[in-house]
């Protein structure tokens, strides 16, 4: 038994003197996992960003999108009233030119009449001129 104490020393010793080296093993691998996870947390954070101004620009362009579609509509509007208006004024035209049709028929209806009562009153004159 006493023979074997120094080989059963020698181990422990060797076994002591492994650890050192072991704990340092762990520590290195504990300090790399450490700064792996500190990197993956500085992604998630940075994708988490990323996002977030994704979100912003759509919902800017939904934005511009709406204002545009609303320009649009007004446009649309205005070239309606405008159209309106062409036709309205080309309306009031017509019913002018009808207005001043009527007119010239009416002129030409009693043009001839006056003429004729110019020539009757002519005559009548020229008759009275004869009979004095």
């Amino acid at each position: 038994m006493t023979s074997a104490f120094p080989s059963t020393t020698s181990a422990f010793s060797s076994t002591t003197s492994a650890f050192p080296s072991t704990t340092s093993a762990f520590c290195s691998t504990t300090s790399a996992l450490s700064s792996t996870t500190s990197a993956l947390s500085s992604t998630t954070s940075a994708l988490s960003s990323t996002t977030s101004a994704f979100s912003s620009t759509t919902s800017a362009l939904s934005s511009t999108t709406s204002a545009f579609s609303s320009t649009i509509s007004v446009v649309q509007l205005s070239i309606q009233h405008n159209n309106l208006n062409i036709k309205q004024y080309k309306f009031s035209i017509q019913q002018y030119n009808f207005s001043f049709q009527q007119y010239n028929l009416a002129f030409s209806s009693t043009t001839p009449a006056f003429s004729s009562a110019i020539s009757a009153f002519s005559s009548t004159t020229s008759a009275s001129s004869n009979t004095s």
